[in-house]
Formats: C-alpha cells, sequence, structure tokens
C-alpha cells in the first residue's frame, strides 16, 4: 500500500522489485488520484484503488467529511482483501495506507508499516498499534519498541546501478561550476516554478555582463 506522493511510490516500488524477483504474487493498493495511479501499472503491478484522499490542510469542510469518506475507504479496502486475500499486508505511508491498514488488521492478516521520513506521517502513527512490525528509515522515528526496525529506506535497482561519479564525471570540465538545486515532496512545486524564471533573470541580466552563459537542465 502506497499512495500520494513520490516519496511513498518510489520505495515501495523498490520493495516490490525485489519481491518480484523473489517469486512473490503482488497487488497493490491505492487511489484514483495519486501518481500511483500512472506509476504503478507502467511497471506491471495490478492497481486496486480505494476512494480515499488527504483531509490535512483541506479546509473544515473536508474535515467534517472525513469520518463518511474514511468509512467509505474501508469497506472498499476490506471488499479488496477478501478478494485477493493477502497472506501479508505492507504499508508505506500516504492516506491509502489508513484504511488499507485497518483492513488488514480486522482480517487478521498480517500488517507490516514502513516510514521514510525521519518525522513519521500521520497514517504511519496511527497503524503502529495495529502493526506486527514497524520498519524505519532513520533512527528515534518512533518509541522505543521491539516492533522497531530500522532498515533504511529501499533504494530501486536503476538508481543502484548508476555508475560511480569517477565515471561519471571523467569527462566533464574540472573548472565548470556546477549547483544542484532540489527539493522534496510537493514541497519541490514551488521550486520547479520559481527557480527556471529567476535563473533566466540571472542569466539576463548578470551573466552575459561576466561574458559566461548559463546551462540549465530542469528535471521534475
Amino acid at each position: 500500500m502506497a499512495g500520494g506522493t513520490g516519496g511513498h511510490v518510489y520505495p515501495a516500488l523498490a520493495v516490490a522489485e525485489n519481491l518480484k524477483l523473489k517469486g512473490f504474487k503482488l497487488f497493490w493498493l491505492g487511489t484514483h488520484y495519486g501518481l500511483e495511479k500512472n506509476i504503478v501499472p507502467k511497471h506491471g503491478y495490478p492497481l486496486l484503488k480505494i476512494s480515499v484522499v488527504g483531509i490535512r490542510g483541506k479546509g473544515y469542510r473536508r474535515l467534517l467529511l472525513a469520518p463518511f469518506l474514511l468509512i467509505v475507504a474501508l469497506f472498499q479496502a476490506l471488499v479488496i482483501m477478501i478478494k485477493i486475500r493477502p497472506v501479508v499486508v505492507l504499508g508505506m505511508g500516504g492516506f491509502t495506507s489508513g484504511p488499507g491498514g485497518i483492513a488488514a488488521w480486522l482480517m487478521r492478516i498480517p500488517l507490516l508499516i514502513h516510514e521514510q521520513n525521519a518525522i513519521a506521517g500521520l497514517t504511519n502513527r496511527l497503524l503502529t498499534p495495529f502493526a506486527i512490525s514497524i520498519m524505519t528509515a532513520f533512527p528515534e522515528v518512533f518509541k522505543k519498541s521491539k516492533k522497531l526496525i530500522e532498515t533504511g529506506n529501499p533504494i530501486r535497482e536503476d538508481i543502484k546501478n548508476i555508475p560511480d561519479p569517477k565515471k561519471r564525471y571523467t569527462n566533464r570540465e574540472p573548472t565548470l561550476l556546477k549547483v544542484l538545486v532540489l527539493g522534496g515532496s510537493l514541497g519541490a512545486e514551488k521550486l520547479n516554478k520559481i527557480m527556471p524564471v529567476m535563473i533566466h533573470d540571472f542569466n539576463s541580466d548578470y551573466i552575459l555582463w561576466k561574458k559566461y552563459i548559463l546551462k540549465i537542465k530542469h528535471q521534475c
């Protein structure tokens, strides 16, 4: 179970890749709206969708509707669990994991959760009493417990196979200054909008005066 943003989806993909190589049959519980709706089918995993959305920062109307929306999502998750009968359920965070995790607990299916961040998300904090194992990327994310396992963050094979920096930088100009600007989660959206404009203005007003040309690679 993982949905919403890349911070949950991509680590879950790394786990899925590893489990698939070991012969496990996998199902992915997600939503109709998150990043997973396109990425998961593209990687060949069946995406089973429930109607759940985040409630934080969405206003009083969403908060008032939240209990009813969660009941609907929980019912949908239960129907899916009854249909596929998983032997274990792994929640990688995001609002999808909430109804799915509770559904697994109600059906007495072992629930594992993984927290990728240094500060635990709301869904994983709520699911800790129901999980038989709590995996974390960083120490001291949760209170000490026999259920805690510090695993680090799962990394996809295509990331691990990137060549060593010495090989990648062999033909680069040694005097060329390079600046990397990055942001995490949905906060990166502001950087994607602001930085290209700012750099364009900087290029026009300053760089050309210094007789240099600024080269930009924008990836998002």
